[in-house]
């Protein structure tokens, strides 16, 4: 069956992106409790790339108000998903597990001293960071495949932050490098060439195939390790069960494909009531090594934390579990 494809980039002039970046953090530098705010990363591909945007609180400070609520759809449209939020002991302490890097202050006080310190982390805590990215990675290609619609710009996205991981892992994961060429080829070019969701279908059927096979491999020989309190859920609709292979299940069915150019976007959400997935992976939960405990407590300590005084901002936290 032929894929559809949603979510297709709108140009954007880089302007609009300084300009909406700008209107946002003056309405967040007019909150009570806010210490900084940085910008993540920079503009590489107007109208595919995404602003992300991280606000630094007082510790134990509330802050209930939904900014991404209020955004018009211009604004989330450079905006995608909500914006992170922390304390400032965890902003500090954030820094020892990488998640974020190239930040530049756009409102309140500077409050990172000589830029953030790479304190070292351990490679251990590095490839679980890599890992979690190339697993999420696999649940959306899966989604993607079962419902035969590619999210254009989602996979264009991805893509950036999946080179990174690609290229970490080296050797382990040398398979994927010519793909993720491709894929990042296809976001370079994409507003330049007709042919695009064409490139991106065949793209898509072709790192599908050895997608999982590699992501396995490099869990077997890596190690890849989740909570012993995980809740096993990383979606309503998603769960991940231990086992000794990488596989995955689904049940529910699709609709009418022809919604999908009226809704775009909502037609996936929607497909998501209707369908569960079940994603069996060989990771471990016991002798889990301190460092990795560490990364977890301090995962587990952001989410915690948020529920109860920043609902609205996403925490400082995996990918895989935010």
């Amino acid at each position: 069956m032929a894929y559809q494809t949603t979510d297709i980039p709108k140009f954007t002039d880089e302007s609009a992106y300084h300009r909406i970046l700008r209107k946002v953090a003056n309405r967040i530098s007019a909150l009570d409790g806010v210490e900084a705010i940085y910008q993540i990363g920079g503009i590489s591909s107007p109208g595919i790339s995404d602003l992300d945007m991280v606000v630094v609180f007082q510790n134990d400070f509330k802050c209930s108000y939904n900014i991404h609520d209020s955004l018009s759809e211009e604004e989330k449209y450079l905006f995608i998903h909500k914006l992170y939020g922390t304390s400032l002991d965890h902003f500090h302490e954030s820094s020892r597990f990488s998640f974020f890097q190239n930040y530049s202050l756009i409102g309140g006080k500077e409050i990172i001293q000589n830029k953030i310190e790479d304190h070292g982390s351990a490679d251990k805590v590095k490839t679980q960071i890599a890992l979690e990215y190339m697993l999420k990675m696999y649940v959306n290609l899966t989604l993607q495949d079962t419902y035969k619609i590619i999210q254009a710009r989602s996979l264009l996205l991805h893509g950036k932050a999946l080179s990174y991981d690609v290229s970490y892992l080296g050797s382990s994961a040398a398979r994927l490098s010519a793909l993720v060429s491709d894929l990042l080829d296809i976001r370079k070019n994409w507003f330049e060439s007709n042919s695009n969701t064409r490139r991106l279908s065949e793209w898509f059927r072709a790192i599908y195939i050895i997608y999982p096979e590699v992501l396995e491999s490099v869990i077997r020989e890596k190690g890849f390790y989740l909570d012993g309190n995980f809740s096993k859920k990383i979606a309503r609709n998603i769960s991940l069960i231990q086992s000794e292979k990488l596989q995955s299940s689904h049940k529910g069915f699709r609709f009418p494909a022809f919604p999908v150019n009226f809704l775009g976007k909502k037609y996936f959400r929607l497909m998501n009531r209707f369908n569960t997935f079940e994603f069996k992976v060989p990771y471990q939960a016991v002798e889990v090594p301190s460092e990795l405990r560490d990364y977890f407590d301090f995962q587990s300590g952001q989410r915690n934390y948020n529920r109860n005084f920043l609902p609205h901002f996403y925490p400082l936290s995996s990918s895989l579990l935010a």
